[in-house]
């Protein structure tokens, strides 16, 4: 478990060997690697969050949550069966012939009529929208449906907005995704290690010429990324059966 960013921070430079080794990463990188870390994880699977937002009679246009990027799903209350009939029309819902006739003057005595104006009403719903939906266009949330769906159906009710969050801290992710976090930093700070020994291959020393890692570094560092770009895809569905 991620306990801060300062004990991670110290077991990633134990596992490149320090104190006994030097590791030329200073304090700026460490925050440009925490923020690659963050950018990378919103991108490829994000942490969800949601809230409810009340819809006010005849409005449309909804901002979008706090520290929300980009909207997942919006949950919209379902009108009833009465009201989709009402907005509709009553008399255009039934059509009219020799195998329902009596529909309107009997639909509430017989169960068989009021079947057939509820698989009516299905297919005007379908076709005409007449339940609300939603769209999202610069950064404002859309309702959208049937004429007057929000003034005369939706006003006082809430929404539920499913979104991923523009900013979180890295330490709240837990199991696969603390483990993807964890590497993905890990793996950003040997890229940063690899190009600044990268730049001088060799330095001489007392005891001779000394090489440093920096191609194998940098080496290691496009294999990890590949595996971790794999891994957090294949973690946004269930995981499958484990054999060991």
């Amino acid at each position: 478990m991620i306990e801060s960013l300062e004990e991670l921070k110290k077991a990633i430079l134990s596992g490149f060997g320090y104190p006994t080794v030097d590791v030329e990463i200073d304090e700026c990188q460490w925050n440009t690697i925490f923020s690659d870390a963050k950018r990378w994880f919103r991108a490829k699977k994000g942490v969800l969050d949601g809230t409810v937002v009340s819809l006010v009679e005849g409005v449309t246009e909804y901002d979008f949550p706090d520290n929300a990027c980009n909207i997942v799903d919006v949950i919209l209350p379902k009108r009833s069966d009465i009201q989709s009939l009402l907005s509709l029309g009553f008399f255009d819902i039934v059509p009219l012939n020799s195998l329902n006739l009596g529909a309107i003057t009997s639909a509430f005595n017989s169960y068989s009529s009021y079947v057939q104006i509820l698989q009516a009403l299905e297919t005007r719903r379908r076709i005409f929208g007449a339940d609300p939906s939603w769209d999202v266009l610069y950064n404002k949330i859309h309702i959208i449906g049937g004429e007057g769906v929000c003034a005369s159906s939706l006003g006082g009710q809430r929404m539920l907005v499913v979104f991923v969050k523009e900013d979180f801290d890295l330490t709240f992710l837990k199991g696969r995704d603390e483990n993807l976090i964890f590497r993905y930093i890990k793996n950003e700070a040997t890229r940063v290690l690899g190009r600044i020994r990268g730049k001088y291959p060799s330095y001489p020393a007392a005891g001779g010429e000394i090489t440093t890692d920096g191609e194998t570094l940098l080496g290691d560092y496009k294999e990890e990324l590949e595996r971790l770009d794999e891994e957090i895809a294949e973690s946004q569905g269930p995981m499958g059966i484990m054999y060991g």
